[in-house]
């Protein structure tokens, strides 16, 4: 797998998809370059004060083939124990353990692997743009989405 990186840049609230990262002798971030746009090559120096979030993708897909990266928000979809027929949807953001493994918890959901449950999951949102989605829960009789349910 070709490790694949995002930026969340906390001063102009926005993403950078990135091509490459530069460090200086100390391993601290020296700038990054996005992917190119248009071929207009833009460099980000990380100028005194700038600060970027910087997120690995978990090389993992989600069960509708979008790729997972750390700090995204799921909709962890299981069916429901007491009833029949009903599925709960519960909301957890992605994480990296300090073991490196990739994990999921939520207000909702005790913190579990994300590997063994990739197929249970929906990337929602993220922890920057959606926080609010993590404190959200939901019990349905489908297990379709229950954001693009609520839009229709």
């Amino acid at each position: 797998m070709i490790p694949r990186f995002r930026a969340w840049d906390k001063e102009e609230n926005r993403w950078i998809n990135i091509a490459s990262l530069v460090f200086d002798e100390e391993g601290e971030l020296w700038y990054l370059s996005p992917v190119m746009d248009d071929f207009n090559p833009v460099y980000y120096e990380n100028e005194l004060g700038k600060t970027w979030e910087i997120m690995q993708s978990t090389g993992l897909k989600d069960k509708n083939g979008v790729e997972i990266f750390e700090g995204d928000i799921l909709i962890y979809t299981a069916k429901s124990v007491n009833y029949s027929d009903t599925y709960w949807h519960s909301y957890c953001e992605v994480f990296r353990a300090h073991n490196g493994a990739y994990r999921i918890r939520g207000e909702h959901i005790c913190e579990t692997d994300l590997y063994s449950n990739r197929n249970h999951v929906t990337v929602a949102g993220n922890i920057y743009d959606t926080p609010e989605l993590l404190k959200k829960e939901r019990l349905m009789t489908s297990t379709a989405d229950p954001e693009l349910l609520e839009a229709e």
